[in-house]
């Protein structure tokens, strides 16, 4: 049973806890613990509304509770809120990679931590999150915590199964939905702070660059696949958006600077592994 409004709280520094349990304690009902181990036991008993989690020290082993949360069938819904001591690119890779849904540093005010967590709570981060690693590893669907998660898995699966069509229209993807695209526009402009144009469009440059980047085509071939009328216009917007040639990503050159605006887009849109690409739209390799 999904309790609403209860947080778990886990921090093994004690005047770190009693910090964190005291910001959170109105308007949630807060259960803190010490460690991961006795965290897990209340989480797979009570069924938290929103996991706040406080990573101390150094080490893949602090990663192990959210690890836990989202290869569980039952509690991968569960949003996580990681707070860390700072907050740096790598720590930002870690996190996605763990299955963290957002990050904050240990000195944040207790309104932007409230902020965060309600926004979790009320699925604006997580939902496109959980729903999308579903897709992306072609995992069997498991019943979704609220109406609003269920609204975005059809939205991905919609743009995901076809994002190769140069030519896709917001008013087909209202169609699919059974709304009008005014309600479209509204209800995913709500959930994720973007209209249904600019999420087809930032899914069609956040795929190019996985692609590129794990070298599953050629610039023209991943072009192509994510639905771009020309692979000069793709080029263009490629490189305006991460600031690197899509060759570049590519082929690893230069420094890797330019993985940071990919990073944000992909844990805004919920991006947390490998794009699968349709054989068919790439040429055989000898």
């Amino acid at each position: 049973m999904l309790l609403k409004n209860t947080v778990v709280l886990v921090d093994s520094l004690t005047a770190g806890r009693l910090k964190f349990k005291h910001y959170l304690s109105q308007p949630y009902r807060v259960l803190d613990f010490a460690s991961a181990d006795a965290a897990w036991s209340k989480i797979l008993k009570s069924g938290p509304a929103l996991l706040v989690h406080v990573l101390r020290g150094d080490g893949s082993m602090r990663w192990t509770l959210v690890r836990q949360i989202r290869s569980h069938s039952q509690l991968a819904y569960l949003p996580v809120l990681g707070i860390v001591e700072s907050l740096d690119p790598v720590i930002r890779e870690q996190s996605l990679e763990a299955g963290m849904d957002q990050l904050l540093e240990t000195g944040c005010a207790r309104d932007l931590l409230l902020k965060a967590a309600g926004r979790l709570m009320t699925g604006l981060e997580s939902a496109c999150q959980y729903s999308y690693r579903k897709f992306l590893f072609d995992d069997k669907l498991s019943q979704l915590p609220s109406e609003d998660e269920r609204f975005l898995v059809k939205i991905h699966d919609y743009v995901r199964r076809n994002l190769p069509k140069a030519d896709l229209q917001v008013g087909d993807m209202a169609d699919a939905m059974a709304m009008s695209a005014s309600q479209l526009d509204r209800r995913l402009y709500r959930l994720l702070g973007l209209t249904p144009k600019q999420y087809i469009s930032e899914y069609r440059l956040c795929a190019a660059f996985q692609l590129l980047n794990s070298k599953q085509g050629n610039v023209s071939e991943v072009s192509a696949w994510t639905g771009f009328k020309s692979l000069s216009y793709f080029s263009t917007r490629f490189s305006e958006r991460f600031r690197a040639n899509p060759s570049v990503v590519r082929e690893n050159r230069e420094n890797r600077d330019y993985q940071a605006p990919w990073q944000e887009m992909a844990a805004r849109l919920g991006i947390s592994g490998p794009i699968q690409t349709p054989a068919k739209y790439f040429r055989k390799r000898s």
